[in-house]
């Protein structure tokens, strides 16, 4: 079978906890990677990128209070088609 080195960096603390969970399972981390490689190229593992970061109160504040407006049906306007909503966003590319 034809092999390729591969280089990248992660976080320390996450590839020591990979390292020894495999070794707790028997496997190394070698065969993680590869094995999750192989299912990403396959198809068969999807990832998702998430920013874990806590909101700014000023914004988390902001968030709260359009969705407390929407809830009470103040400061919101539509519902809008999706022909509208089209229109509009193509008229904000201009």
């Amino acid at each position: 079978m034809n092999t390729t080195k591969v280089i990248f960096n992660i976080p320390t603390v996450v590839k020591n906890a990979a390292a020894k969970r495999a070794k707790h399972e028997g496997l190394t981390l070698t065969t993680i990677f590869t094995q999750a490689a192989r299912a990403y190229g396959a198809g068969e593992l999807d990832v998702q990128a998430v920013d874990a970061r806590p909101l700014r109160p000023s914004v988390a504040r902001a968030i709260k209070k359009v969705i407390a407006d929407a809830e009470r049906g103040v400061n919101v306007s539509g519902p809008f088609t999706p022909e509208e909503n089209a229109k509009y966003l193509r008229s904000l590319m201009r």
